[in-house]
Parts: structure tokens; sequence; C-alpha cells
């Protein structure tokens, strides 16, 4: 336990990411580590009996596994275990959570996995990055607004269509007059919708004004 003593303040991160593992895994595996230590087997109620866990030259807690002839890193053939109840664990995840500019969880699960093994750590990782208020706020979707009730004329059938109409105007559109002097012009479109049925009727006016509106309308 000589590890665990008061100087983490003290250490770089690199330093702090050596040692909390250590110190992390003497609290959380003291079972599994001395039984390790004296070449005994796993007690039978250890999480850790299906990674096939060893000691490394520094005393710390690694995965063992069949890929020792892989072409990759030592760490990610043999990533350090760690436990998913602790302190510590949740300080590494925010370490690589906030270094990596705030990556998503299965991202933060496969960068972890190159360096540590986390027991649950899918739903570790979650519970982490989850109440992330940076993260919250960039994944976070606009609320739509409530549609109000619809007016009774827009649901009760009347006969003949368009007895209840809605208007409106969209434009302007360029136009070419052909014939001698050929010459472009505006137009707007005034567009006429059955309010029961949604029925459209297109005109089109030579101006906004009220004398064109009418002579659409008519």
């Amino acid at each position: 336990m000589g590890i665990c003593k008061p100087i983490v303040g003290e250490l770089t991160a690199d330093e702090m990411l050596t040692a909390l593992p250590l110190c992390t895994q003497e609290l959380a595996f003291a079972e599994e580590i001395y039984a390790l230590t004296k070449g005994l087997e796993l007690p039978l109620k250890s999480k850790l009996r299906t990674f096939s866990p060893f000691l490394d030259e520094t005393g710390q807690l690694r995965v063992g596994g069949s890929i020792l002839q892989a072409p990759v890193d030592y760490s990610t053939k043999h990533p350090i275990l760690l436990p998913a109840d602790q302190l510590a664990t949740r300080r590494i995840l925010w370490y690589y959570h906030t270094r990596k500019l705030h990556i998503k969880s299965e991202r933060l699960l496969t960068e972890l996995r190159t360096r540590y093994w986390i027991i649950t750590g899918r739903d570790v990782v979650k519970s982490v990055v989850n109440p992330c208020w940076p993260c919250k706020r960039r994944s976070s979707k606009p609320v739509p607004p409530l549609m109000a009730s619809l007016p009774v004329h827009r649901l009760t059938p009347y006969r003949p269509p368009f007895t209840y109409t809605g208007v409106d105007y969209f434009g302007s559109l360029t136009v070419r007059i052909g014939g001698r002097g050929c010459r472009h012009e505006k137009r707007w479109v005034c567009l006429f919708t059955c309010l029961t049925t949604r029925a459209v009727h297109i005109e089109v006016s030579d101006g906004l004004s009220l004398e064109e509106f009418m002579l659409c309308f008519t």
C-alpha cells in the first residue's frame, strides 16, 4: 500500500496515470493480487477469472490472452485492469474524455482499451460522459413548439371547395416578355388554398397592389 500516500497532487499527468491504477488495484483486487503473488488460484467469486490476469514487472494487474504475437503495443495486448466502482477509475475516464475533446462514449471506450480494461467499462463510461454539460450542449436538439388546435374551418367539410380559403404570395419571378424589343419583367404568384380540402389554385400577378390582387381574386 506504499503507493497510496497523499503525494498525488505533486505528480505529473503521466505519473498520475501510473500511480492511480496501482493504488486502485490494491484497494479493489487485494485478494487477486495476493493469490497471484503466492502462485495460488484466483478465488471462485473473483470477477477477474475470465481475464486470465497476471502481474507485470511493476506489480500492475493486466489482462492475459492469446494475442502475444499481435503487432500492437504491449498495453494494447495486455491492458491494465481497473475496477468499476472506484473514484480513481472515474478520474482516469474524465481525464481521457477532456483530453480527447469530449469524445462520445463508444469512441472513449475504444481509446481507453488501448491502455486500460475497466470491468463493465461501457456502463462506467456512460455514467461519466452522460452528465457532461459540454457534451449535453453539443448534442442537444431543438424542441419543436406544440401546434395549436386547428380552426373549425380546417376540420369541417364544406361544399363547394374554397368556401374558406387561405391566400399567400410568393416571388418575385423574372419572366421574359417576347415579341418586339424582348424585355424582362417581375411577376408574383398569388396562391389560393382551400382550408378544408387543401386544393390549390394559382394566379399570376403583375404586382402587389390591391388592384392586382382583386384581379387575381376575380
